[in-house]
């Protein structure tokens, strides 16, 4: 990618910067809630995971999906059912249910 305007290789790495931020405190947060104990179901075999690291935490969501169901009454969008991984990854951010529905009502379903 050849980006010519050094206004927006600045603005490519302010917005990589704030990845790499979000990342590593999600990382952080993760970890700082295991206390010390293994994680497991990020890795095959259930193998334990003492200090998982961003890409596999967020790589336990890539089975997530959007389901959009036609009917009579019009289009649904629903959020598939998380996985028992899933839900304790978000149990250890601290994510509550409520701010899935913030998330859900912003999405229209």
């Amino acid at each position: 990618m050849f980006l010519e305007n050094p206004k927006r290789i600045a603005g490519l790495l302010l917005v990589l910067l704030w990845a790499l931020t979000v990342l590593a405190l999600m990382e952080r947060q993760v970890r700082k809630s295991l206390k010390g104990k293994p994680l497991y179901g990020l890795y095959p075999e259930n193998r334990p995971s003492p200090a998982p690291t961003g890409a596999r935490l967020l790589e336990a969501f890539a089975t997530l999906s959007v389901v959009i169901i036609h009917d009579a009454s019009g289009t649904h969008r629903l959020l598939a059912q998380y996985s028992d991984v899933q839900r304790t990854i978000l149990r250890l951010l601290n994510l509550p249910d409520p701010a899935l529905r913030t998330f859900r009502r912003r999405c229209g379903m």
